[in-house]
Order: C-alpha cells, then sequence, then structure tokens
C-alpha cells in the first residue's frame, strides 16, 4: 500500500461496474477520471521514492558485504601469521577528489618545507653549540681570572669550573 505525504495511506480506488458506470452522469465520470487520475500520480510518486529506498538499502548492504568479507580476510590473515604462514596481499586503491588531492598535496609540501627548515635550525644550532663549547675549552686553558667579581655570565662560571678540574656535567644541585 502507498503513502501519501500529506493524508496517509492512499485509499484502494473504488471501481464501478460497466452498468454503474454508464448511470453516471457525464461530470461525475470526468470528476471520477481525475480522482483515478490524483491517485494514480501519488501512486507513481510512492512507487518512485520507495525505489529510491530500495536502492540505497542495496547499496549499503553491498558496501557492508564488502567491508564484512575484508574484516574476515585481514581476520584470516592474522590469524594465518600466528601460525607461520605466509598472508595475503590486499591490493587498495585510494580515490580522492582532485579538491582534496590538491590541498593534501600543498599540506605535504609545507610540511616538508617545515621539516626541511628544521633540520636546517637544528644543523645551525648544533654548529654554533660545538663553536661555544670550543671557545669555552679555549677559555679553560687560556684565561686568566683576576676576581671572582668578574664573572658575570654562565660561559664565565663553566669556565671557571673547567680551569679548576671540577666536574661539568649535571645540575647544579649536584655540583
Amino acid at each position: 500500500m502507498g503513502y501519501d505525504k500529506l493524508s496517509g495511506p492512499i485509499p484502494h480506488p473504488v471501481i464501478h461496474s460497466y452498468v454503474q458506470a454508464m448511470v453516471l452522469m457525464k461530470e461525475e465520470l470526468w470528476h471520477e477520471l481525475q480522482r483515478m487520475y490524483e491517485q494514480n500520480g501519488a501512486l507513481v510518486q510512492t512507487t518512485q521514492i520507495l525505489t529510491a529506498q530500495l536502492n540505497a538499502t542495496n547499496a549499503h548492504y553491498t558496501m557492508a558485504q564488502w567491508a564484512l568479507a575484508q574484516s574476515r580476510l585481514e581476520v584470516e590473515n592474522v590469524k594465518k601469521k600466528k601460525q607461520l604462514r605466509k598472508s595475503i596481499k590486499l591490493r587498495a586503491h585510494f580515490m580522492t577528489h582532485p579538491e582534496l588531492e590538491e590541498d593534501f598535496n600543498k599540506a605535504e609540501e609545507e610540511q616538508h618545507e617545515k621539516d626541511k627548515a628544521d633540520a636546517e635550525k637544528q644543523a645551525k644550532k648544533k654548529a654554533e653549540d660545538e663553536v661555544h663549547h670550543t671557545q669555552i675549552e679555549h677559555d679553560i686553558e687560556l684565561k686568566t681570572f683576576d676576581a671572582l667579581s668578574t664573572l658575570w655570565c654562565k660561559d664565565d662560571f663553566i669556565t671557571l669550573t673547567g680551569a679548576l678540574k671540577i666536574l661539568r656535567d649535571g645540575m647544579v644541585e649536584e655540583l
């Protein structure tokens, strides 16, 4: 039974017999024909809606069946791995919309540039640290300390501890 959007279930059409139809006047027959035409239109519309719903349901069912088959295959592969057998390779092909692919490539390129800049920054910092440590080692050997009041930065204290042959590793609390 079809469903009309406004009135609920569509009633079954009343079909007159030949004798009953011949008794009706021309105007009554015309109104009866219009009523049946409207009912037919409503039934066609209901059929189209139900067909669309059925097609969508079938598509979802197909996708669920495919996902279930893939899951079973993956479970089978896990079981086979535990049994020290080769697993079956799953072939996959990812599809994306071209606009999304462009966005992904752009983001990937930006990340690559950022990683490259970070690597350059780390290399530069490492080189500066090596120069800094070399300067401290040079100062440990050659610097002359006049008074403790001339020490005003961390490097001066590190140089002094190196010159006095005090252990320089660790935190201040440990020293």
